[in-house]
């Protein structure tokens, strides 16, 4: 357990780090202080770690959310395609591409559409998930037509 808690310490640096840096840009969008500009504001490296950090922690939290459910179940059905758990995994939003292409992907959508930068990360990061798959061009028309800019 101590190991388990030490292999998470650097991890929830980063993550803390990452909700500092966006959640700084709620500020207001008058001063172009957005999401969006927030990682344009981010080196290489740090668009890579927080990636990795965001869709680790996501992937992670949702499978555990599953798993807490199995347990509150208590499942009679052992199908792994019938059963709750093996019904809830296989909702979760996946994400097998290299980090890079993520990072290649958002820093692509936010420059090529500035309209686009207060469209909140999780929104974006959303469409590009194995599930939905869009490319920059298709999330800025889908949220041009859903009004999902602030």
């Amino acid at each position: 357990m101590v190991r388990s808690l030490e292999l998470r310490k650097p991890m929830l640096s980063v993550i803390i780090l990452s909700v500092l840096i966006l959640g700084v840009s709620h500020a207001s969008a008058a001063d172009r202080n957005t999401e969006g500009d927030a990682w344009l504001r981010m080196s290489p490296d740090a668009r890579s770690v927080f990636l990795m950090a965001y869709t680790g922690g996501l992937s992670r939290g949702f499978a555990e959310g599953c798993l807490a459910y199995d347990r509150i179940a208590k499942p009679k059905n052992y199908d792994v395609h019938k059963a709750p758990l093996g019904k809830c995994l296989n909702r979760g939003r996946g994400f097998s591409r290299s980090v890079d292409y993520y990072v290649k992907q958002v820093t692509q959508f936010y420059e090529s559409f500035p309209s686009d930068r207060t469209v909140e990360f999780h929104e974006v990061i959303k469409k590009l998930s194995d599930s939905e798959s869009m490319t920059a061009r298709q999330m800025h028309e889908w949220f041009e037509e859903h009004g999902h800019r602030k």
